[in-house]
């Protein structure tokens, strides 16, 4: 009988997923050889940014993955791809993109400021890019995007001011 290609698809990340820079992201995938079965098949992933990124031994049910810590900002074309022993091959692919979050600066009230649980205060936050660039990572067509909820919480204690920028792209920064 002839051989036939292997078969392969990318179940993780899903095309076009947003991660931040510097977080790593968990490539899982899903390969099989309807001749020989997952086992044998030489499984390889790559970036067409930031090239080869490593292999993966299938196990028995046909599930790869890989553990990509180090991306290069931008967006990725990620292959996986699979060889069977007659040098058949298959390859699946995603999008994913690897961005900066704002940067997000409370700049009133000033660090130590105290109040009563009765009095009211206004918060100012600075939101910003980590690099400064024409045009910022988190950008929608060369103007700023829209902030689509900014939140500040306050620790009962007081020892505690977080603010909260999220955005179309789902990136925040706490």
């Amino acid at each position: 009988p002839p051989n036939s290609a292997p078969s392969c698809a990318i179940t993780a990340p899903v095309d076009g997923e947003v991660i931040v820079l510097g977080d790593g992201v968990q490539l899982i995938g899903q390969v099989d050889d309807a001749d020989i079965g997952p086992d044998p098949l030489n499984v390889t992933w790559s970036s067409d940014r930031d090239g080869a990124l490593g292999g993966s031994v299938p196990d028995s049910s046909g599930r790869v993955s890989l553990n990509a810590a180090a991306l290069s900002a931008g967006t990725h074309q990620l292959s996986l791809q699979a060889m069977d022993e007659l040098g058949e091959v298959c390859t699946a692919g995603v999008s994913l993109r690897v961005s900066q979050a704002p940067k997000v600066a409370i700049s009133a009230p000033a660090s130590g400021t105290q109040a009563n649980e009765a009095q009211s205060l206004t918060f100012t936050a600075i939101v910003s890019s980590f690099v400064a660039r024409a045009r910022p990572p988190w950008s929608e067509g060369g103007r700023p995007a829209e902030v689509e909820e900014m939140a500040v919480g306050i620790d009962i204690g007081g020892t505690k001011i977080e603010a909260i920028v999220a955005r179309r792209s789902g990136l925040h920064h706490l």
